[in-house]
């Protein structure tokens, strides 16, 4: 009998080799990621560009109920995924998200300021004033915000106003060309060509390709009378586009 048994055991065996190793498979399945992996990789993915996963991942992290609701991960979560909804143009969806993050941390100055980008994208501008008001309150040296407001004040044709926010941006952020270029207009239109002039000049030292300060320079020059100064600047925007 002992002889005709392990035959059959070795059939056994060639059969169902996938019985025998089933422990061992079971073993070798990976650990499912943890919420704290999925935010990590949706940070990760928004950084590198990949905003579909990132999506994804900020969803799948705020419906898991994995998280406590005093967890900062919740409200920087819903930040982040309105980043992304205002990157896709779904600038309602992104407002719903900057309201949740705000319900769960109404002193989050990043969440008014975004809030902000998106009342004015829909052209609500008392509404964006308010939150980019309100974020500066929060963080007074909120350079964004300051610039952001100073727009909407350019906007208003207040440009006194204007004048004001994009100093403050520009005292937390003296690196910023564009700043240098708004506060220019915003000096022209107010007739301050000289103070003008020294703002467009710093905004193209600091980016020599901002065709557009060159255009202004060039139109302060002009009206100042120094047509020379002019024509060059002129040119060289007309080069740059």
């Amino acid at each position: 009998m002992i002889p005709r048994i392990i035959p059959l055991l070795l059939l056994f065996c060639l059969v169902f080799p996938s019985l025998l190793h089933a422990k061992t498979k079971q073993e070798e399945i990976p650990p499912q990621p943890t919420v704290e992996d999925d935010l990590n990789n949706a940070v990760a993915a928004q950084s590198s560009g990949d905003l579909d996963t990132a999506l994804r991942l900020y969803t799948k992290v705020l419906e898991s109920g994995q998280l406590p609701t005093r967890n900062p991960a919740v409200y920087f979560s819903y930040n982040n995924r309105g980043l992304i909804y205002m990157n896709k143009g779904m600038l309602d969806a992104a407002m719903l998200d900057f309201n949740k993050a705000l319900e769960y941390n109404p002193k989050f100055a990043t969440a008014y300021f975004n809030r902000g980008r998106v009342w004015a994208e829909k052209g609500e501008i008392k509404q964006a004033m308010a939150d980019y008001t309100r974020a500066i309150e929060l963080e007074p040296h909120y350079a964004k915000a300051y610039f952001n407001r100073g727009i909407l004040w350019r906007m208003r044709l207040q440009f006194d106003k204007a004048v004001a926010d994009f100093t403050k941006a520009l005292e937390n952020d003296p690196e910023n060309a564009m700043a240098w270029y708004a506060k220019g207009v915003a000096l022209m239109n107010l007739s301050r060509l000289p103070e003008a002039v020294k703002d467009f000049t710093k905004a193209i030292e600091l980016n020599p390709n901002l065709s557009e300060a060159y255009l202004h320079r060039g139109e302060a020059y002009n009206k100042m009378g120094d047509t020379s100064k002019a024509h060059m600047d002129f040119n060289k925007a007309r080069d740059l586009k």
